[in-house]
C-alpha cells in the first residue's frame, strides 16, 4: 500500500468530477491524503460523500483575487508552501499535482514520485501575458521532474510533447480521458425508439465555451 499525497485544484464540494474520482479510486488500494483549496464562497457547492473515507486536509489562501496576477501568485506560494508542509509530515512514497500552480516552490529535497495529471491546457484560460508566461514555465518545471504525465485527451498528450518539449521520455506521458463512477442512466424504454435525440452537457460554461461548433454541429447532424 503506497501512501499517496493528492493536489486537487477544485474544492472537495465543487460539482464531483474527475479529481474526485480519482482520489476515492486510489484509496481503495492505498493510503490517500486530499489537500484542497477551500472556496470560502460557499454558493453553488455541494456535500460531497467521501465515499472511502478519504483524509481531507484544507488550503486556505487569499479570496477574491483572480484579476490581479501578483497576488495570484502569492497564493500559489501559499498554497505549494502547504503542499511542502504536509509532504514532511506525512512522507508520501507519491505527490500527485493536478495544476502547475502547486509547483510554485516545490520541496527540492522531495525523493518520492511525481505525477502530474494535466486536465486542461491551462495557459489558454490566462490572459494576462506575464501570469500566462509563469503559469508555463512552472509547467515545464514540473513536466520535467514528474516520473508519470496524464493527460485527459489526445489533444493534451500532443500539446505537451510539442508545446512545452519537455517530456524527455513520452513513454512517461499516458492518457486516462475523463469518465464517470459506472453507474447507468435511467432512460424511459420508450425514448429508445425515438428518432430524436437529446444532448445533455454537465459542466461550466465561460467565455472559452465554444457556441460556434455547438451551433455548427446542430445544424449539419440532423
Amino acid at each position: 500500500m503506497k501512501k499517496i499525497l493528492y493536489v486537487m485544484n477544485v474544492e472537495w464540494n465543487w460539482i464531483k468530477q474527475r479529481p474526485h474520482f480519482i482520489a476515492e479510486g486510489l484509496s481503495k488500494n492505498h493510503h490517500v491524503e486530499v489537500l484542497y483549496r477551500y472556496w470560502y464562497n460557499r454558493k453553488g457547492l455541494t456535500l460531497n460523500r467521501n465515499e472511502n473515507s478519504v483524509k481531507l486536509s484544507r488550503i486556505y489562501s487569499i479570496t477574491f483575487v483572480t484579476r490581479f496576477a501578483k497576488l495570484k501568485a502569492v497564493n500559489d506560494w501559499i498554497v505549494s508552501r502547504k503542499i511542502k508542509k504536509v509532504a514532511r509530515k506525512f512522507d508520501p512514497d507519491i505527490v500527485y499535482l493536478t495544476h502547475p500552480n502547486q509547483f510554485e516552490k516545490f520541496d527540492n529535497n522531495y525523493k518520492g514520485k511525481v505525477i502530474y495529471d494535466c486536465m486542461d491546457y491551462h495557459t489558454a484560460f490566462i490572459t494576462e501575458n506575464n501570469e500566462q508566461q509563469r503559469i508555463k514555465k512552472l509547467e515545464t518545471k514540473l513536466i520535467a521532474r514528474a516520473d508519470l504525465i496524464l493527460g485527459s485527451s489526445e489533444k493534451l498528450r500532443s500539446y505537451l510533447l510539442k508545446d512545452v518539449q519537455e517530456v524527455s521520455d513520452d513513454a512517461k506521458l499516458k492518457v486516462v480521458r475523463n469518465g464517470y463512477n459506472g453507474e447507468r442512466l435511467e432512460r424511459p424504454s420508450e425514448k429508445i425508439k425515438s428518432q430524436e435525440y437529446i444532448f445533455a452537457y454537465v459542466g461550466t460554461i465561460s467565455h472559452w465555451f465554444d457556441f460556434d461548433i455547438l451551433l455548427k454541429s446542430l445544424n449539419e447532424c440532423e
